[in-house]
């Protein structure tokens, strides 16, 4: 959800298609629907417990919400033109692509999606009011009955979202040695349970080499973060992401190539379907897309 002033509130549903249409073996809900559902949610919620403050009293707009309430997709791996090519059927006004997702245009574009219903016209206390309402986990308890609710400013909601306490049993988890893998949901603290064990080797082993290896390239940034939060030794514990640090190996070694570009890739697997491309019905494209599948 993006809440602002000058947007109302705009549900944005994000979607990492690489192409035009959804990948094979997901679901082919349209993500518009799916956006506009959550602001359906949100538009009863407001009705409800918005009243005056957020909700036209009287007149013609009687029991109409004071701010555009607007879905919108995101598709942040796809531009407009590839989309015009192959794109499903969804009304482009309520689109963003790669190209709009820059800092000189996506305010614009979010400012112009509230615009397609009515200009915004909300004051910093209905704001305040309404990021109560949508985000209740961000209040504290009002002063007095008749005060609003207290809430967090940014860096406070950044501490709270990113809070490294762990309950007891996964301390203990992180340092019995003898447990080597752990499962969880999301949010249950796998990460952190992780960080801690490598803080403790370092201080068990102060002569090991600790290497911390994420999929992602944000997460060993945020890793490497909360680790020195942790008051534990960046100098001691490498973090980093699997394929840089594949990368930095082979450099190391003398044995880097530079990947094969698409182009490039598509002509070889073409090369290699030359006399089954028939009997299979896979076309060089198909046949690309599942050998990334499968590498992933």
């Amino acid at each position: 959800m993006v809440l602002g002033a000058e947007t109302g509130l705009i549900v944005l549903e994000v979607k990492d298609w690489k192409r035009g249409r959804p990948p094979e073996g997901l679901g082919k809900e349209n993500p518009l629907e799916q956006a506009k559902r959550y602001v359906h949610g949100l538009q009863d919620l407001v009705r409800t417990r918005g009243f005056p403050v957020l909700v036209e009293a009287e007149g013609s707009h009687q029991k109409d919400l004071v701010f555009p309430c607007v879905p919108a997709v995101v598709f942040p791996y796809l531009t407009r033109d590839r989309w015009e090519e192959e794109g499903a059927d969804l009304d482009i006004r309520h689109v963003l692509f790669r190209e709009d997702l820059t800092p000189e245009f996506l305010l614009k574009r979010l400012s112009g999606l509230a615009r397609l219903y009515f200009p915004p016209r909300l004051t910093a206390a209905q704001v305040d009011f309404l990021r109560g309402l949508v985000a209740p986990e961000f209040c504290l308890e009002p002063v007095s009955a008749a005060a609003p609710p207290r809430q967090l400013d940014p860096e406070q909601m950044q501490l709270v979202t990113t809070d490294l306490f762990l309950p007891p049993p996964e301390q203990r988890l992180a340092r019995d040695l003898s447990v080597r893998l752990v499962r969880g949901v999301a949010g249950s603290g796998k990460t952190l349970l992780l960080l801690m064990r490598a803080k403790l080797l370092h201080q068990l082993q102060p002569s090991w080499r600790i290497l911390v290896l994420t999929y992602g390239r944000d997460l060993d940034r945020f890793l490497l973060d909360c680790f020195e939060r942790l008051a534990g030794d960046p100098s001691a514990v490498q973090i980093t992401h699997f394929h840089k640090w594949c990368r930095d190996l082979l450099v190391e070694a003398g044995e880097w190539k530079d990947p094969l570009k698409k182009g490039e890739r598509l002509a070889l697997v073409a090369e290699a379907l030359v006399g089954v491309e028939k009997a299979w019905g896979l076309g060089a494209e198909v046949a690309a897309e599942e050998i990334e599948w499968i590498k992933e």
